[in-house]
């Protein structure tokens, strides 16, 4: 394994697909895990539904690399919210849902993201995983936290146990956001201060604006869920800055692709 300069997590490459992996949850017999990087010796490497054919020809391509799979996946509808649906079996609907938790092994779960860090959360003793797609909506309704709560009370997990991996997001720096995300932070989340703050415009206007830190705030919910901070990984990846290997809605508008985070228990 490789470490990408400026990451803290891991290249790797298999089957010719380059993804990232979380150092230490690569280290479970029972987990396999990959954050797609959008750039292949084949070209992009999109996981946008506006092309449904491509979207499961990438989809299988990446379990295969990652021993997988790909005709199992399970994909939610993602709508920002947080809401966490379980996970029973192959081939299940899971509706609207911005998390998923599963403890059945060989079903892969895959969350899609453009900035929205995407979370993976790991019991290895309980062999239960979830995921789950924290934008900024998520974040102030505490989806990290709800999908730790959801895996211990559906799924009979011990948050003390737990193990997590925060992915690639845009950063503090350059996460600029308006009154909306603003007044939910401030109103839903402890220690809000320290989350969003006046800083200076990243495009130096020389102006100040309210930028706030989601991989800080989804790593505060899944300690107060239970999970020690040691357990807990970040990506080290900021999707605005790094174009040559993600998407970005906030760099590319609606023409951003998706870049995927599939992870499954091992059967």
């Amino acid at each position: 394994m490789e470490m990408l300069k400026r990451l803290l997590m891991f290249e790797v490459e298999k089957c010719g697909i380059r993804h990232l992996v979380f150092e230490r949850l690569s280290g479970y017999d029972g987990l396999q895990h990959g954050v797609s990087l959008r750039r292949q010796e084949f070209g992009e490497f999109d996981f946008s539904s506006g092309n449904p054919d491509q979207l499961q020809s990438n989809w299988e391509k990446f379990c295969q690399a990652l021993e997988l799979d790909g005709q199992s996946v399970v994909q939610a509808r993602q709508v920002h919210g947080a809401k966490i649906s379980v996970i029973e079996k192959a081939g299940q609907e899971p509706g609207p849902a911005d998390g998923l938790c599963t403890k059945t092994a060989g079903v892969p779960l895959m969350m899609v993201g453009a900035d929205c860090p995407l979370v993976v959360v790991f019991d290895p003793v309980g062999q239960l995983l979830g995921l789950a797609h924290a934008g900024w909506r998520g974040t102030a309704q505490q989806i990290a936290k709800q999908l730790v709560v959801t895996m211990a009370e559906k799924l009979q997990g011990r948050p003390e146990r737990m193990r997590a991996g925060i992915g690639p997001g845009i950063c503090r720096k350059c996460f600029v956001v308006g009154e909306d995300a603003i007044k939910e932070v401030m109103n839903n989340l402890a220690e809000a201060e320290q989350l969003i703050q006046l800083i200076d415009d990243p495009a130096a206007t020389g102006e100040k604006r309210w930028h706030f830190d989601l991989a800080r705030a989804n790593q505060k919910q899944l300690m107060a869920a239970g999970l020690a901070k040691e357990n807990i990984e970040l990506s080290g990846c900021c999707t605005f800055e790094m174009a040559g290997e993600f998407p970005s809605y906030r760099r590319d508008g609606k023409a951003a692709g998706r870049w995927a985070l599939i992870a499954g228990l091992a059967k």
